[in-house]
Formats: C-alpha cells, structure tokens, sequence
C-alpha cells in the first residue's frame, strides 16, 4: 500500500548533461594546479599529469556536450530543468579552450607548460566558474517559481 506521502515516480529523471559537466569540470580545474606545481618546481611528473587531466575532461567534456544536445533535441519535458545559454555558451567556451591547451600541453615539457599552457588552464577554469555562475543564478531569482509536473 501506497504511502498517502509518496512521490510520483518520474520516467526519464533529470537531466543527465548536468551530472556529467562536473566530470569534465573538475579535471580542467585541476590542470591549473598541476601546471602551477610543475612551473614551481619542473618535476616532469606534473606535466604528465596535466596532460592526462587534460585527456580526462577532454573525453568527458564531449561526452556531456553530445549528451547535452541530444537532451535538447529529444527530451523535451526536461528542457525547461537545463542551464540556460550563457552556461551553455562559458561550458563550450572553456571546452574549446581546453582542447586548445591539449595541444599546447602536447609540446615538449617546459614550453608546452610555461606560460601559454598555463595562461590557457587559467583562462579555462575561468571560463568554468563563469559557466557555473551563470547555470546558479536562475536558482537565486525571486521570481522563478518551482517548475511542477
């Protein structure tokens, strides 16, 4: 017997794009730190250990984005629960960027690091902060209303 407080189940759940963007977020962050530690101190092992952040978020970045748009294309119940296009906009921004740095970081240790490797982490975590901002500030708004099935 049904508890008279039980919730509907809902078929399809919530967007599964926002629970793969920090997947994708985390790694390019970290890249900042590594690329900051390996500038300090030149231990090759932080520049391996960028590029291997930098092959994790690049694999998770497309992976969410392609998810992303097929949500926007077929799920049309959950559109109004996804970020709105300036998130959207930061997120690509700062993929874009990051696939940059991908190349950059491909070069041969000191240079593929210091500066521009590490000027392009820096301008891709940014660029994730903004994005994150932009997806929390409709939460904050007065007059967003709960969104009801």
């Amino acid at each position: 017997m049904a508890s008279p407080h039980s919730s509907p189940v809902v078929i399809g759940g919530p967007p599964l794009y926002a629970a793969l963007v920090p997947f994708a977020s985390v790694p390019f962050i970290l890249v900042l730190v590594s690329d900051f530690v390996y500038w300090r101190t030149a231990n090759l092992f932080w520049q391996h250990a960028s590029e291997w952040l930098l092959l994790a978020a690049s694999v998770m970045g497309g992976i969410a984005l392609a998810i992303g748009l097929l949500e926007v294309l077929f799920r049309r119940s959950i559109r109004p629960l996804l970020p709105g296009w300036g998130a959207t906009i930061f997120f690509v921004a700062a993929y874009a960027v990051g696939i940059v740095n991908n190349f950059v970081h491909a070069r041969d240790g000191w240079t593929g690091v210091v500066f521009l490797g590490l000027g392009l982490s820096a301008a891709t975590a940014v660029l994730l902060v903004l994005s994150a901002m932009t997806r929390r500030a409709p939460i904050y708004r007065r007059e967003l209303g709960a969104l009801h099935a």
